[in-house]
């Protein structure tokens, strides 16, 4: 595979703000935008391995539609003509689910949502034209942006390194400046690891916020989906959106400013535990600007914090089994051996470490409750760690070496954590 060169990554491309302006008065067309994301799409997409599939026919027809709409004075709406990417894990009209699997193939899935899952009939509804379906770790098990069907997405900053995942194909697509958004899920980082990855922006909202109707489960009481963009205000603008709410924008095209002097930033200590020099300095900065811009930086304990992220790995390892049990008999070849060796591993949990790793989501929900009686909102880096290397599997942390998928979602496989 060829690297793209470094002017090609982002080169020249207007954020998503400028082309839902631009293209609302007219001084460019949506099918004008479309062409050329298709164009991004089928060259540099590729090389980076951003796509599972693309939609060209349907997203020029979409765009058509939308240019002959506001030519008879069809108000534009607040994604006029936005070419955006969706994770192969959420029903798309005239594009097939995969999951980033061949699992899949030969079954029909929509998730009784009508062929098309909520989130992307919004979307649709706001003016965007969906130029089709972004890569993924299998079945969104994973966190590395590899996947043994499709290929590996491709850290568009850095080829040697890796995209993070599971929502990897999205976050590429937005970074190497081929689309100005895209939607991915998250269920125990699978927003945030990527877009950290590749430099972008990507949130997992609250829970419910928006429907994951139509969204193939990994774990059904765990998963999320969220926006990814280049900025904060464009990230909030996709999930106002995907979540049903009116433009955050409002008519002016800016976002309602609201005051942030005054508000109180919680630090737990177990968001700065083991964290690598250079993330931590990058933290530190961050903190800095964050104190310039008037907010109160607050050292706060949250203890059950501790083995939060191991109770995690048991509930999504039961939950991702009862999803997958079925298939893997029937059509385990169709899986990668890893990922299934994977989801294998959940039929060795015990309904006492579930129950005990339940309890204790329970125990950190109220502990959240009480931490922001105190503070406004919280802070902590994404990662201890830079992305590895490609097919590496371990991460330079605090000074020593540590597995690295261990390292970045702290999982035990089991509750309570073994010693």
């Amino acid at each position: 595979m060829t690297a793209p060169r470094s002017e090609e990554v982002g080169a020249s491309w207007p954020g998503l703000g400028e082309i839902r302006a631009r293209t609302a008065r007219g001084s460019l067309s949506a099918l004008e935008v479309t062409e050329a994301a298709l164009a991004r799409a089928s060259s540099l997409g590729e090389r980076l391995n951003a796509f599972t599939a693309l939609d060209p026919d349907g997203a020029r027809r979409a765009a058509r539609e939308l240019d002959e709409a506001l030519a008879r004075g069809v108000p534009p709406g607040p994604l006029h003509g936005v070419p955006l990417g969706i994770k192969d894990l959420v029903s798309t009209r005239g594009l097939p689910t995969t999951g980033g699997s061949r699992a899949l193939e030969g079954v029909p899935w929509s998730g009784g949502s009508r062929g098309e899952a909520v989130l992307v009939r919004r979307l649709r509804r706001a003016g965007a034209v969906i130029l089709g379906k972004t890569n993924l770790n299998e079945f969104a098990y994973g966190v590395t942006g590899e996947n043994a069907h499709f290929g590996n997405s491709v850290n568009p900053w850095a080829p040697d390194r890796m995209s993070g995942g599971s929502s990897g194909g999205s976050a590429v697509a937005v970074a190497a400046g081929i689309l100005p958004g895209a939607v991915g899920t998250d269920t125990r980082g699978s927003i945030r690891i990527p877009a950290a990855c590749c430099g972008i922006t990507g949130f997992k909202p609250t829970r419910g916020g928006v429907p994951t109707r139509g969204v193939f489960p990994l774990s059904r009481t765990l998963d999320h989906v969220g926006p990814l963009a280049r900025s904060v205000e464009e990230a909030s603008l996709l999930f106002f959106l995907m979540a049903g709410g009116p433009d955050p924008l409002g008519r002016h095209g800016r976002a309602l400013e609201r005051p942030v002097k005054g508000l109180r930033v919680g630090l737990p200590a177990f968001f700065r535990a083991g964290l690598d020099a250079e993330i931590s300095r990058a933290f530190d900065d961050a903190l800095e600007v964050l104190e310039g811009a008037g907010l109160e930086l607050v050292a706060i304990q949250v203890p059950e914090l501790e083995g939060s992220l191991a109770a995690s790995a048991v509930i999504a390892g039961a939950e991702a089994l009862a999803v997958h049990d079925e298939r893997m008999k029937e059509r385990s070849d169709d899986f990668d051996p890893a990922v299934l060796a994977r989801l294998e591993k959940g039929y060795g949990l015990t309904g006492l470490e579930l129950a005990r790793a339940q309890e204790h989501r329970e125990r950190l929900s109220r502990a959240y409750r009480r931490a922001f009686r105190e503070v406004d909102l919280m802070a902590g880096p994404t990662l201890p760690g830079l992305p590895p290397r490609t097919g590496g599997t371990t991460v330079s942390v605090a000074g020593g070496r540590e597995k690295w998928v261990v390292e970045w979602t702290r999982s035990a496989g089991s509750w309570p954590p073994r010693t």
